[in-house]
């Protein structure tokens, strides 16, 4: 009997198949359309007001999206061996958003813990700062994504899908191992941010426990609340990159694929229910809390913004 046959071989491939389109689902459901209506609303209205490194978290899960379906829009995704034209282009864009989600990580978690020292505007970091805080996960990006292509170009015989069934990937060890190093620098500086950026809530915290006026009390369930939506977002991050180092020992993994396709869904669960997001979306059901929201009668003691410290 064919091995490729069998009901091993047969099982084999449904299974795969089944792993494939769950794959497909939320990159398009969550970085293909849910992210990119978040990030029309935040641009179009004027209720809600993000930082520009915010804006670079969701535009990092968005083009994460588009570059790992180039397979899927050009109906290839179930072909073994795809155009080796758009094979290569497809595994130099996604060489490159690693360290770009890395950087765009790291930069947003900085500004949310500057935003607690009241740092959040642009003559306060500085034009050039400022610049290379937004500028700097795409400057990764391409670079990155440059190297690859060089040496995709050389050498397109490294350019397949025999591990990354999902998509195609470039199996240069070289460079990937250069790409994990850097990823897993930005993920260890933005833990330590992280962990800055509990301690100082906690100090926050207990100043404001001491106050006994409603002002201090929404105040502090304003910090509560930012606390554990970026807390949710960095934990979840970081163990992604430990899934990173997973895919350099075993490259036939697809637990890594898998989990970094759900990302775009948790950014989207945690920053798509913010309470001033969904007023705009929902403004019949949510109308007493847009009030609420719209207004800004806190005290500028800790320099904190109403809902979350994101803002700009």
């Amino acid at each position: 009997m064919d091995q490729n046959s069998s009901p091993l071989a047969k099982y084999q491939r449904e299974s795969v198949s089944v792993l494939l389109n769950i794959w497909i689902y939320f990159n398009l459901v969550s970085n293909n359309i849910l992210l990119p209506i978040l990030l029309f609303t935040i641009l179009v209205s004027n209720r809600l007001q993000r930082h520009a490194t915010f804006i670079n978290v969701c535009s990092t899960w968005v083009l994460s999206g588009i570059f790992s379906l180039l397979l899927f829009y050009a109906h290839q995704y179930r072909d073994s061996e795809p155009h080796k034209a758009l094979c290569i282009a497809q595994a130099s864009l996604l060489f490159g958003i690693p360290p770009m989600w890395g950087a765009a990580a790291f930069v947003f978690f900085y500004y949310v813990y500057k935003s607690l020292e009241g740092k959040t505007q642009q003559s306060e970091f500085g034009t050039l700062v400022s610049w290379l805080m937004f500028g700097a996960p795409y400057l990764f990006q391409i670079s990155f994504s440059a190297v690859a292509l060089v040496i995709s170009l050389k050498r397109p015989d490294l350019v397949n899908r025999q591990f990354s069934y999902f998509y195609c990937d470039l199996h240069f060890r070289p460079l990937a191992l250069a790409r994990t190093t850097f990823v897993m620098f930005c993920i260890a500086c933005t833990s330590l941010v992280q962990l800055l950026l509990i301690y100082k809530t906690y100090r926050n915290y207990s100043a404001i426990r001491r106050l006994s006026t409603p002002e201090a009390k929404a105040q502090l369930h304003s910090i509560l609340r930012c606390v554990v939506r970026v807390s949710t977002l960095a934990i979840y991050v970081a163990f992604g990159s430990v899934l990173e180092l997973v895919s350099i020992i075993r490259p036939e993994s697809i637990l890594p694929q898998m989990y970094m396709a759900t990302v775009g869904t948790v950014v989207f669960l945690v920053f798509g229910t913010q309470w001033d997001v969904l007023c705009v979306w929902f403004p019949c059901l949510f109308k007493q809390e847009s009030q609420q929201v719209t207004g800004d009668s806190l005290p500028r003691t800790l320099k904190l913004n109403r809902d979350s410290i994101i803002r700009s």
